[in-house]
Order: C-alpha cells, then sequence, then structure tokens
C-alpha cells in the first residue's frame, strides 16, 4: 500500500492525491484517483486544464471519468 507521500496531486479533480503510474511511451499522465478512478490524460489536455476549469466543471469531469471508467468494468464482465 502507497502512502500519501508516493502520491501526486489528481490532475483531474485537484482535490485527491492519486497514483500516478508509468505509461510506458504514453505521452501524457496515466492516474490512479480515489475519487476520480483510474484514466489516462494526455499532455494537451493536462496543459488545457492547468489553464483554469474551474471547481464546478472539475466536479463534472471528475464524475464522467469515474462513470466512464465504470462502464467500462461493466463491459469487461460481460
Amino acid at each position: 500500500m502507497s502512502s500519501d507521500k508516493d502520491k501526486d496531486q489528481c490532475e483531474v479533480c485537484v482535490d485527491q492525491q492519486a497514483t500516478t503510474i508509468p505509461s510506458g511511451g504514453f505521452g501524457g499522465i496515466h492516474q490512479n484517483c480515489s475519487r476520480c478512478g483510474e484514466f489516462k490524460l494526455s499532455g494537451t489536455a493536462s496543459s488545457i486544464m492547468r489553464q483554469g476549469l474551474g471547481k464546478d466543471r472539475r466536479a463534472l469531469l471528475s464524475g464522467w471519468v469515474r462513470n466512464q471508467h465504470q462502464l467500462t468494468d461493466l463491459t469487461e464482465q460481460s
């Protein structure tokens, strides 16, 4: 189990600490956040998000990312 000092700020919600996963050639960020779930974010998307989404939009995006991850888990089980 990793401690909080092994974690980075989540790139999506910025409210939680997330585990950054080595991405092996992916030119972006691969993280697992307790709020957002596991996701990959391109470098371009990350740069755009840093310009300011606001708290409400980040909350909506966090929920959408989590839902997408849960939908993927459901389709892989069938």
